[in-house]
């Protein structure tokens, strides 16, 4: 069984590469959702939904990609005004490491479990998928 195209977007790729194997944590979330976030950009410069202008993420096509990170991201620019990339970059990063999360969960990429930690928080856990799961028995 494949998975989703969506799983080895480069956003899903930087993701699995950001996780603590030994802890199985992704150790800074605000880091890696600041990475996943300019990935998306970089991706939608890359299709031609995105371009600079004047230093400005200016949308240029805001049709729907097939890719929820993708579609979330372009969503949220075409909504606003022009902005520098930087604000894009730092603009709900929460909101796009959570989506990519979600993508490569629905994918089977990978599997995340929360635990509680200063009472107000939850830190997901991340795991690889079981071989057993992949061989299929």
């Amino acid at each position: 069984m494949s998975s989703p195209p969506q799983a080895y977007s480069l956003q899903g790729k930087l993701y699995l590469l950001g996780i603590d194997l030994d802890n199985e944590r992704v150790p800074d979330r605000k880091k890696l959702g600041y990475v996943l976030r300019a990935a998306a950009l970089i991706n939608l410069g890359l299709r031609g939904n995105v371009a600079d202008v004047d230093g400005k993420v200016q949308v240029t096509n805001d049709e729907g990609i097939g890719d929820s990170v993708l579609n979330l991201v372009l969503g949220v620019i075409a909504m606003g005004r022009d902005r520098k990339w930087k604000h894009w970059v730092r603009h709900n990063d929460r909101d796009t490491l959570n989506s990519v999360e979600n993508q490569l969960m629905s994918a089977g990429r990978s599997r995340c479990t929360s635990a509680r930690y200063w009472r107000t928080r939850s830190m997901p856990s991340i795991r690889p998928p079981s071989a057993s799961s992949d061989s299929g028995s």
